[in-house]
């Protein structure tokens, strides 16, 4: 357990460090960052011939090159979350996508830290901080807040990229460009990439090569080269100022890129990003390396806190888990990286990875649950998602194609130098047993350490003081929560027993992950069928979607499905996801009776209508018109 009183010891030495800045590091370097929306290492400069990045390539040329940076999760939200904190979302409580629950006040953020320290803070851009003070901070954390996107024009601007700071202070600036976003497929939707273009992709093998995937691919290249230059004007900008000399310029994605398997999963095509550095010649000792070289260390979102402050001088605190990865505090490379992933806008699916040496280790919580489950923005900018699980529902595709609208294997292992698409699953071969073994222990070992707030619904953190604190609290069983969510199992119907004994244990996230337990199996689960109708009436309600669920797979399905529909009629945001969840999940054909009820819930949010259109729209219901209600909501 994490003592209070430590924690806030710790807070008072690194304040009492952060006011001293280290002699040695004086001259006090400005520090860029330079931050672009959706998308991995998909460069020139890191070997990808479909890519058309001259400004990046230059920057890799005169700087050094990140092989292996990741997200540790695999969205903006919580990925910003992790910049901004130094502290994993999987760790803090924080991994559901645009959720807004409290973290401890004795963990600061970096950018306090820098300003205490003398520094003057400006943003450019996207706010997305993923927690409860996330907005009403901003003011605290930075000196100036600037809107207008400068790059977006080939002509310098009248703002100083740093607005109205003070010609004796250091700056650090987070600029961030949209240009690459997934949106970009719906600004392009007139944009008509041409045959050459298309034949030109490389389309990944867990793909179905149609025309419109490779549309798809050829607008998001089109985007990368449209950012490629935004940051070409950004750094003719910083020369124009005369700031560059004195600029330590990061260059970074997000998060992995936004076609289906990357975005919001742990593959390396969802957490791999890339990182270039420039070291102006005054801070040339600083560099890992010569300029155009490459560094192999393993860094995580994590690190970047650290390194910030270990560049401004600034002591790292102890109570951030990442490590610097330059200047003073430099440390030794950490050996694994760890992500997580969880609700992706209005879906749940419980993922955690591990990265070590060349091999890549994910544990699917959810093996139930395909990787096919599209939340609803992603069919809005790729209509290629539910054309290709027509083609799938047609019987068309081969094994590695059709894997994606399965049930997914409870264990990955993979060779990411050899096997970069990851679709060689290696889990199931004897000669990597031992690598298996080892990364499923390191896993087994982080999600206890960090006591994961995200094995816990979402729907009990706002009872709750923070989820940091809540499963910290004395004798909270997070080990056995964890336990539970360990025997969800497609394949094994022997756990069985155990889950019926579960369902009605005295913690109710004991209950949800039995519950899922007994989903899993399908219609193996027949003998908890009277254990499951009494969840229907759990106090925790997605104990209750979940047993009502798994009941439809049991010979109830009237019964499931209106308790299912039922829960979508909550004020709770977390429940109407986890309702919209199952309805996702299951085969849209069970819904045909239940036309009138699903086009005339009582929803009681504009975004609820939002999450539903899709679903209802693949069933051939009506669709609500959200936009003329939204009003309501204001």
């Amino acid at each position: 357990m994490v003592e209070k009183k430590h924690i806030l010891g710790l807070v008072a030495v690194g304040l009492a460090h952060a006011s001293a800045l280290s002699a040695a590091s004086s001259p006090l370097p400005n520090i860029l960052w330079l931050s672009s929306e959706d998308n991995s290492p998909t460069l020139a400069c890191y070997g990808d011939t479909l890519a058309d990045t001259p400004q990046l390539d230059k920057l890799a040329a005169e700087g050094v090159r990140y092989e292996w940076a990741y997200a540790n999760a695999p969205v903006c939200a919580p990925a910003r979350f992790t910049l901004l904190m130094g502290n994993t979302a999987q760790r803090m409580g924080t991994l559901n996508m645009r959720s807004n629950f409290p973290i401890p006040d004795e963990f600061e953020a970096y950018l306090l830290l820098l300003r205490r320290a003398g520094y003057y803070n400006v943003f450019r851009d996207k706010y997305d901080y993923n927690y409860s003070k996330g907005f009403e901070m901003l003011d605290t954390f930075f000196d100036e807040r600037i809107n207008d996107r400068f790059w977006k024009h080939d002509k310098p601007s009248k703002i100083s990229i740093v607005g109205n700071r003070p010609a004796d202070k250091p700056f650090f600036c987070h600029l961030n460009i949209l240009t690459s976003h997934e949106s970009a497929q719906l600004r392009l939707k007139d944009h008509e990439p041409s045959e050459e273009d298309k034949a030109r992709m490389l389309v990944p093998p867990y793909q179905m090569d149609t025309d419109s995937v490779r549309k798809e691919w050829a607008k998001y290249y089109f985007s990368i080269n449209e950012m490629d230059t935004e940051v070409g004007r950004v750094l003719r900008q910083l020369e124009r100022e005369g700031l560059a000399d004195d600029t330590i310029v990061f260059y970074f994605g997000d998060h992995g890129g936004t076609l289906p398997r990357s975005k919001r999963y742990l593959y390396e095509t969802g957490t791999r990003v890339p990182l270039l550095i420039y070291f102006p010649e005054k801070f040339k000792h600083l560099a890992p390396a010569q300029p155009g070289e490459v560094v192999d260390r393993l860094v995580g979102f994590s690190d970047f806190a650290p390194t910030v402050l270990s560049l401004a001088g600034v002591q790292v605190p102890e109570y951030m888990e990442g490590k610097p990865f330059l200047g003073e505090q430099d440390t030794e490379e950490s050996e694994y990286l760890y992500f997580a992933r969880e609700r992706m806008d209005s879906l749940y699916d419980t993922t955690r990875a591990v990265r070590w040496e060349n091999f890549h280790y994910i544990r699917n919580y959810m093996p139930h649950r395909p990787l096919s489950l599209f939340c609803d923005y992603q069919k809005r900018c790729f209509p290629s998602v539910m054309e290709t699980k027509s083609l799938y529902q047609a019987g068309e595709g081969n094994a590695i194609q059709r894997a994606l609208y399965e049930a997914k294997d409870r264990e990955g292992l993979y060779d990411v130098v050899n096997d970069p698409w990851e679709v060689n699953n290696l889990a199931n071969d004897a000669k990597y047993k031992d690598v298996l073994v080892k990364l499923r222990d390191v896993n087994n070992k982080r999600v206890r350490d960090v006591k994961d707030p995200a094995f816990v619904p979402e729907s009990i953190y706002g009872k709750v003081i923070t989820p940091f604190h809540y499963v910290r609290e004395e004798g909270f069983p997070i080990d056995r929560i964890i336990e539970t969510a360990e025997m969800v199992d497609t394949k094994n119907a022997s756990q069985l027993p155990e889950l019926i004994k579960r369902l009605s244990d005295d913690n109710e996230s004991v209950r949800f992950w039995a519950a899922h337990g007994c989903l899993a199996l399908g219609a193996n689960a027949q003998p908890a069928k009277g254990a499951l109708m009494k969840s229907l009436d759990d106090p925790c309600l997605d104990v209750g979607i979940v047993a009502a669920e798994a009941l439809t797979h049991l010979g109830e399905k009237e019964l499931g499905i209106n308790h299912i529909i039922d829960a979508m009629e909550t004020v709770d945001r977390s429940i109407f996801f986890r309702a919209r969840c199952a309805v996702e999940a299951m085969d849209k054909k069970l819904f045909a009776d239940y036309q009138e009820r699903l086009e005339n819930l009582d929803l009681k949010h504009f975004r609820h209508m939002i999450s539903l259109n899709p679903a209802l729209d693949e069933m051939g219901f009506k669709l609500y018109d959200w936009e003329a209600e939204r009003d309501k909501y204001k």
